[in-house]
């Protein structure tokens, strides 16, 4: 999908004008965007970062290695550690070129968003896909309080596929521009509100939950009727016996 949007010759930060839906449209599947890709690129700021401490780490590991052989003995503990190193940020580092590309995308072509993670994209259909405000965890608590001293405020969006356990979460440090991240937002409410996936995966679960009790009752009493039928039937074998003395 990346590849098309590069081949289009297409910025991927374009301003995209959304469609302007009314309240009686805002349900409607067919409200939406068709045969195009809203693409939202990483945070440049934190591409650079990650490629300078990448970098870094890289041109440290190289010296780690030439040292733990050139030493006298060879120190092959530093040289694995120097190596691990270095395969784990070689891999950040190529992967902030995928993620200048889009972190997130809204494919209307194939109608389903897609979520870049490492080296994977990760597709969530819109009829399974949700998304609601998030909330920072405990470490971008403590940065977002430093933040709010600074006047800045970050916001989360949780982007899920209801039918998994897992989600995925962004901000607006992760994207580009706060501008992209409140675009996203709201592409990605309005998919939500058309095809209702978790109000359809709720009432599957309670329809569900109902039938598993309803069988659940039907095997109790099933068990019950073959039990007061056995109590029965030792009684007329006991009625027989004491006949028969």
């Amino acid at each position: 999908m990346d590849n098309k949007k590069e081949s289009t010759g297409v910025d991927i930060k374009e301003e995209v004008a959304l469609p302007v839906i009314s309240e009686d449209e805002k349900d409607n599947a067919e409200s939406l965007p068709k045969g195009t890709v809203h693409c939202f690129p990483a945070n440049p700021k934190q591409i650079l970062i990650r490629r300078v401490a990448t970098v870094v780490i890289i041109l440290l590991c190289v010296a780690g290695a030439i040292y733990s052989l050139t030493s006298n003995p060879a120190n092959y503990y530093l040289l694995f550690l120097s190596g691990l190193a270095f395969i784990v940020s070689a891999l950040v580092f190529i992967q902030t070129f995928l993620i200048a590309g889009f972190r997130v995308a809204v494919d209307y072509e194939q109608n389903e968003v897609v979520l870049r993670y490492m080296f994977r994209k990760l597709k969530i259909p819109f009829e399974e896909f949700d998304s609601r405000d998030g909330e920072p965890d405990r470490a971008q608590k403590a940065i977002g309080k430093l933040n709010a001293d600074k006047g800045g405020q970050r916001m989360y969006l949780i982007l899920d596929n209801v039918h998994d356990d897992a989600c995925y979460q962004t901000s607006s440090y992760d994207l580009a521009s706060v501008s992209d991240f409140l675009k996203l937002k709201e592409e990605a409410d309005q998919i939500a509100r058309a095809y209702k996936a978790r109000e359809k995966f709720e009432a599957e679960q309670k329809a569900q939950a109902e039938q598993d009790a309803a069988d659940e009752a039907d095997e109790a009493k099933e068990a019950e009727e073959r039990e007061t039928e056995s109590t029965s039937d030792e009684k007329t074998e006991d009625s027989i016996s004491g006949d028969n003395e």
